[in-house]
């Protein structure tokens, strides 16, 4: 099933709005900013194991939330094994028995604790 991006899609239309009758930069919520370290599309073999750091600044200070995941085109696609999805560094297993050829997405969402929660995406593209 395609993942539901609607509610993230509202809270930033909603802190557009909010940044549009306040008059200064402090008064309102900004997204995080997110890197992730390296090439966000890397070459792999079945059965790799391969490490992700990402590193994310809150322009307001605000704690957030960081989730890995993988978006899956199509139901029969290889899962990945995603350890440590909750963490700035995971590492991701591909299945022995993905075929060569496929490409899979692995995805770093994450939203901030701000009065208004906005969230962000960064994609690793890894082409088997």
């Amino acid at each position: 099933t395609f993942p539901d991006f609607f509610a993230a899609a509202q809270q930033d239309f909603a802190a557009r709005m909010d940044w549009s009758v306040n008059a200064t930069y402090r008064a309102v919520n900004h997204p995080p900013v997110i890197h992730i370290q390296g090439s966000r599309e890397v070459k792999a073999q079945p059965g790799d194991r391969i490490r992700f750091t990402a590193a994310v600044k809150d322009p307001d200070g605000n704690d957030f939330i960081v989730r890995w995941w993988q978006f899956r085109n199509t139901s029969g696609e290889p899962i990945l094994t995603i350890s440590k999805e909750h963490s700035l560094q995971t590492t991701i297993q591909i299945p022995k028995e993905a075929p060569h050829g496929q490409t899979l997405y692995l995805v770093l969402e994450v939203e901030d604790k701000g009065k208004m929660p906005l969230t962000r995406y960064q994609t690793v593209r890894i082409i088997l």
